[in-house]
């Protein structure tokens, strides 16, 4: 399958363009400029220069182009008019036939959910409205006539990074010298690792149907261990910095708020489809032994 990916030289776009190779797909990546080439210099891409503000950039990149996975929208801002000119039109080229167009979303659609197990059938009539554009880009994406996948990554580690938000609160312990934890910690975090995260979109290519919403979690940490984890990863040794929600807010601004998440999320549907089944390590074994502890060595760690 050729594979046009938009994003492939992000934290998650690296691993998925791994892993789409990995598989035997080719790939065109639309890149930005010449510091997201260069990421890309060392595997066998197609690189088309542009950007997704580039409407015949995109076309070039899609030139031949069997499936498209859309990694380029910017969490916390939103999706621009740019992103939505960029992704109907990749629609209308998929339409009828080929693989899927790939979106991703994220999990903070479910923020104000009132049941305590969601799934891909959850309503999302009560998101807050700092997320409502997430809900309405998916729900315009699944309207149309196209083969859209719609893909809500839990909060994403590995690789000897994380995404912003579980990255944020690390960065604050190593920073200012404290684990911050929500009261008793008791909320339940969804994560994946980036690999096995970059494994489901591989998977979704040829498994998915269109218009299927996704969940990918492999497991949820509560937000004591979590903290716990960070205090040994950023040489605290498991001591945690009790705060209240608001002044969690204060420390860690936007960020904070995913941190908090309190989610017990299903991911039978990713299962069941895709026959998905993660293998890498997990957030707390990278926090603890591996590659975000600050000593990698497989035996550092509590006593």
């Amino acid at each position: 399958m050729r594979v046009f990916i938009i994003g492939a030289s992000g934290y998650i776009g690296r691993a998925v363009t791994d892993h789409v190779l990995g598989a035997g797909h080719s790939i065109t990546a639309l890149v930005r400029n010449d510091s997201s080439a260069a990421v890309l210099a060392t595997t066998d891409v197609r690189v088309v220069a542009g950007s997704v503000e580039d409407l015949d950039a995109v076309e070039r990149g899609l030139d031949g182009a069997d499936a498209a996975i859309y990694l380029a929208i910017q969490g916390t801002h939103g999706a621009s008019d740019a992103d939505r000119v960029a992704l109907q039109s990749i629609a209308r080229h998929l339409r009828g036939g080929g693989g899927p167009l790939i979106v991703t979303s994220g999990l903070s659609v479910y923020v104000g959910a009132p049941d305590p197990v969601v799934d891909e059938a959850t309503s999302l009539d009560h998101v807050p409205s700092s997320q409502a554009w997430r809900v309405d880009l998916e729900r315009e994406l699944l309207a149309l006539d196209a083969p859209v996948v719609i893909i809500r990554p839990a909060g994403v580690y590995g690789r000897g990074t994380a995404g912003p938000v579980l990255l944020a609160p690390l960065r604050y312990a190593r920073e200012h010298g404290e684990a911050l934890v929500a009261g008793e910690g008791a909320n339940l975090i969804p994560v994946v690792h980036v690999d096995d995260l970059a494994a489901a979109y591989t998977q979704a290519l040829t498994a998915a149907p269109a218009r299927t919403v996704i969940n990918i979690a492999s497991t949820s940490v509560t937000g004591r261990d979590f903290a716990r984890g960070i205090s040994f990863a950023a040489g605290l040794g498991g001591e945690l910095a009790v705060r209240t929600p608001a002044e969690i807010v204060s420390a860690l601004g936007p960020l904070a708020g995913p941190f908090m998440l309190d989610l017990r999320l299903s991911n039978f549907t990713v299962t069941q489809l895709l026959g998905w089944a993660p293998s890498a390590p997990s957030l707390l074994y990278e926090l603890l032994h591996g590659t975000l502890s600050s000593t990698p060595d497989g035996h550092a760690g509590p006593p």
